[in-house]
Formats: structure tokens, sequence, C-alpha cells
């Protein structure tokens, strides 16, 4: 016990003592999302809607969730729509949302269905598979472009490297500095969002090199998927620059492709 409280005085609050010293888990509200940052964040449907272009974020599953959204010239980050759909729909629905929301960057869950984003891949250009990964040497996020004959790497898609704690802290940040708003849908995917973005722990631990860092950690139930999706959204804004603005016609609304040529 004397040397639990003194280890107790050198930690930088009380959360860091039980994660480090205690090995359970623990979190305070300023270093990690409460409900009232999420919920403050919420907007009144269709106050985001705009004609500018936008970008999305799919996790996959059974029931896919799709966030879709734009970062603002002051740097606001704005989620103008979010929904689920079923995992055959996807493709259809997706090409749908592109046209309806002038999407010209989509960042999707590389597994497990990578055979499909492949066929996507095949009709967009602009979307990337994204693959997780923790190594600290590596930015928020890395691109690899698989070469036609599909000698870079094991998967045969482009992929999106993401350190997914980095990213995550970056949502943090951007919620609770009041520089993200969500608009509101259904009461059932509103209920839905709020708790998939709270789902997650955020823990603090020492690494190889004993330093401080934090994850994030999933609950037991695992019901987080609009956080990633809000994830791969985030990373796909960041890419939004990057987009091939001449695109095949192949895979895309016609209103889509008109709005393009206009600004060419």
């Amino acid at each position: 016990m004397p040397n639990l409280v003194k280890e107790s005085t050198v930690y930088e609050s009380w959360t860091e003592f039980v994660n480090q010293a205690l090995g359970e888990t623990a979190a305070d509200d300023g270093k990690t999302l409460s409900e009232g940052d999420v919920s403050a964040a919420a907007m009144p449907q269709g106050a985001l809607q705009s004609s500018e272009m936008h970008c999305m974020g799919i996790d996959v599953g059974q029931i896919c969730h799709i966030t879709i959204g734009r970062i603002t010239n002051d740097g606001m980050f704005l989620v103008v729509h979010k929904e689920r759909c079923p995992l055959a729909d996807l493709p259809t629905r997706k090409l749908g949302l592109t046209g309806q929301y002038s999407v010209i960057m989509t960042v999707i869950d590389a597994f497990p269905e990578t055979y499909m984003v492949k066929q996507m891949q095949m009709a967009d250009p602009n979307l990337w598979g994204a693959i997780y990964h923790k190594n600290p040497k590596m930015a928020t996020y890395e691109l690899v472009k698989v070469a036609e004959d599909g000698t870079l790497g094991k998967l045969p898609i482009n992929q999106a490297k993401i350190h997914d704690d980095l990213n995550f802290d970056e949502l943090m940040h951007l919620f609770k500095h009041n520089r993200l708003r969500w608009a509101q849908t259904t009461p059932e995917n509103d209920a839905l969002f709020l708790s998939h973005a709270l789902d997650m722990t955020r823990k603090a631990e020492f690494d190889k090199s004993s330093a401080m860092v934090y994850t994030w950690e999933k609950s037991k139930s695992a019901q987080d998927h609009f956080f990633h999706s809000l994830g791969y959204l985030h990373v796909a804004c960041r890419l939004a620059p990057t987009a091939q603005f001449r695109l095949p016609e192949e895979g895309f609304s016609l209103a889509f492709t008109a709005k393009m040529s206009t600004e060419l």
C-alpha cells in the first residue's frame, strides 16, 4: 500500500495512475470523449446541406455504416449524412450517395470484403481501402498504391494505412474544440451514432520505449461502427485535395459528371 500511495503522486492524473500502476482501465472527461462532447455537436437535419463536394467513410459488415461530410475552408469538420445499409446493397447505395452528395473521395474498410473493394476501385480511382496500424514512425495515414501487376503488396487494392489511435485522437480533439458538427437524421441512427462514438475507451499506457501513449480499446460489445466510419471519413476529407477529377464515366452518376465538367 505505501508503494501505491507513493506512485499515485508521480502521475499527472488519477487516470494515468489507475491505468499504469493498478493495471485497470480508466478515463477522465478531459482525455476521452464524453456524451456531452458528442451531443453538443449535433445539428438539425438538413442544417449542413451544401452543393459543395463531399467525402465518404464506410465501415463494412453485414450492416454497413456510412458517413458523408466535408471540411470547410476554416477547418470545420461537417458530417452532413449518416446511414446504415445491408452489405448486399452497398455498391448500389454508394453509387447513389456519390451522385447525391458529389462525393470525390472515399475511404472504406479493406477487410473483410477485399474483392468488393477492388471492384469499386476499378470504377472509382478515388476510393482507398483502409488498414489500421500502430507503427509510431508512421503518420496518421499513409497511402500505398498497388502496381497494375500486383507486385507491390499482398492486397490487390490501393490502401490507406491509418494509425487508428492517432486518427481517433484527432476526432476527439475536433469534438472537444467545437470543430465538428454532425447532422441529425433519424432518432435510431442518431442514438447509434452517439453510442458508437462512446463505445471505445481511451487508455494511457507505456510503449516499448517507456513513453506514455494513448490507445483506444474496444468494449466487449464492440458496437463502434459509426465511429470507425467517421474516422475513415476524416481521412477521406484529408485526402480530398488529391482527388483525380477527370474520372471515368463508369461508376458515377450523370449529375456528378455534369457538376465536375462545369468546374474543369
